[in-house]
């Protein structure tokens, strides 16, 4: 699992295939990226819509990214979901941590 500090930009990417055609990029009707970290303190999970603002970016087809700033962000570990619905469905999940400046 990678490890960033707190404040770092992490890039998260998200690739879209069709398993049913040898596995050719395909794009999803729909496409989100939540973001959360568990447990029950935790602050709430935020997600992204592809076409609804501009933190989710396509690089080509099925293929793309999202450049997530970690400032004020919790140490721990956080995780990710792409989700595509429609056209494409699929789920694809992970985890990075984050961890805390020092002086």
């Amino acid at each position: 699992m990678n490890v960033y500090v707190e404040g770092s930009v992490v890039r998260l990417t998200g690739a879209f295939t069709d398993p049913t055609n040898a596995n050719a990029a395909v794009d999803p009707t729909a496409v989100t990226l939540t973001v959360g970290q568990g447990g029950p303190t935790a602050p709430a999970a935020t997600t992204y819509t592809y076409g609804t603002g501009n933190e989710i970016v396509k690089d080509g087809v099925g293929d793309y990214h999202a450049d997530v700033d970690t400032t004020g962000w919790t140490a721990g570990t956080w995780w990710y979901r792409w989700n595509g619905t429609g056209a494409a469905q699929a789920v694809a999940q992970g985890a990075f941590g984050v961890e805390g400046t020092k002086p």
